[in-house]
């Protein structure tokens, strides 16, 4: 698997028309073949937002980027005034993973007790029982 990251330099006072972009974009990448996710990052401090991509190789991503549906997605370019500075563009292979489910920390999720009887981890404290991950 390789993560495909586009960081973006968005001009101040452009971050909602930029935002805006997104939002109407046409979602062509999630369908293509290969494709296994899409995320814009909004960044905490700076002024680069982060595109990323996940795909099952490369040759997915090429196809992507030769594609008539990239040309589609990339066909209304936004006015230069909209960016601070020129992208930066990085590919990377994933040697590592861990994924954890979503709800695994939230304080509603089931845990086990010695009697096998499900609590919530609001009880775990009365039973005696830590949870740690």
């Amino acid at each position: 698997m390789i993560v495909v990251t586009n960081r973006i330099p968005v001009a101040k006072g452009q971050e909602a028309v930029f935002e805006d972009r997104f939002r109407g974009r046409a979602g062509l990448v999630e369908k293509r073949r290969g494709c296994r996710g899409f995320q814009l990052l909004r960044p905490l401090g700076g002024d680069a937002y982060m595109v990323m991509t996940w795909w099952d190789s490369e040759a997915d991503f090429q196809a992507w980027t030769e594609s008539e549906e990239f040309r589609e997605a990339h066909r209304n370019r936004p006015p230069k005034e909209l960016f601070a500075g020129p992208n930066v563009f990085e590919m990377h292979e994933v040697i590592q993973r861990v994924d954890v489910a979503w709800g695994h920390h939230d304080a509603a999720s089931p845990i086990l007790d010695d009697a096998s009887a499900v609590r919530s981890r609001d009880h775990r404290q009365a039973a005696g029982k830590r949870l740690i991950c």
